[in-house]
C-alpha cells in the first residue's frame, strides 16, 4: 500500500517517490524540464502493479501545474511498446515517434500531447 509520496527538487528535476506504510521507497518517476518524462523505476516487488503508472500520473499532474501541454520520453528497443502503452492509457495523443537511427543513442523517443489527459483515467495501486 502507499502511504504517501514525497517530491524533492534538485534544479531542473522533479522526483516523486512512492513509500510504503513503513516509509520503505517502492520506486520512483523523475520529470526534467517540466517536460521530460526521464526516469521510472519501481522496486520488483512491486511491479505489475499499476505503481508506474501511478508515479507516471504524478509526472503528468507536476507538469500541467508547470503549464505544459506536451511531454517526451526516450525508452530502449525492449520497453518502447510497454511505454507507449502506459501513456496512451492515460488519453494522450502520441504525436511524434523518433527512431534510434535517427538519434544514434539506441533509444526510441516518444512525444505525447497531455491536454487530452482526464481524471477518469487516473491509474489506481492494486498491491
Amino acid at each position: 500500500m502507499i502511504k504517501h509520496f514525497d517530491l524533492f527538487k534538485f534544479y531542473n528535476l522533479d522526483i516523486v517517490i512512492a513509500c510504503d506504510e513503513n516509509d520503505k521507497v517502492m520506486g520512483y518517476a523523475c520529470l526534467q524540464n517540466n517536460d521530460e518524462l526521464c526516469q521510472v523505476f519501481t522496486k520488483p516487488e512491486y511491479r505489475k502493479k499499476g505503481l508506474a503508472d501511478v508515479l507516471i500520473w504524478k509526472c503528468y499532474e507536476l507538469a500541467v501545474l508547470a503549464g505544459t501541454t506536451i511531454i517526451w520520453g526516450t525508452a530502449y528497443p525492449s520497453t518502447k511498446d510497454m511505454y507507449i502503452d502506459t501513456i496512451k492509457r492515460f488519453g494522450t495523443v502520441l504525436l511524434e515517434v523518433q527512431p534510434p537511427e535517427e538519434r544514434n543513442d539506441g533509444q526510441w523517443k516518444m512525444v505525447f500531447d497531455i491536454t487530452t489527459v482526464t481524471p477518469d483515467r487516473k491509474p489506481k495501486f492494486r498491491g
